[in-house]
């Protein structure tokens, strides 16, 4: 009963998320925001050092899911007794 109720509060969040972005999306294209800058204040070696980070943990968590996905997909070593 409680994987119910956390499975559909986690959706509420995800949509609750989802329409923020969108909104947020929609304003920035109409303009009525300025762009969002995350490096503001760094310098640009270290905007450029932050921006490499986040790019290399984008490509493990990439790697990560493939690797979940291809032991998911193929057969266990062992057989099962």
């Amino acid at each position: 009963m409680s994987s119910v109720i956390i499975g559909t509060m986690k959706e509420k969040e995800s949509v609750g998320a989802k329409v923020r972005s969108f909104m947020k999306g929609t304003a920035f294209i109409g303009g009525a925001l300025d762009p969002v800058n995350p490096y503001q204040g760094l310098s640009p070696e270290d905007a450029d050092a932050w921006a490499l980070k986040s790019d290399w943990e984008a490509v493990r968590r990439d790697i990560g899911t493939a690797i979940d996905q291809f032991q998911e997909s193929t057969p266990s070593a062992h057989p099962k007794k």
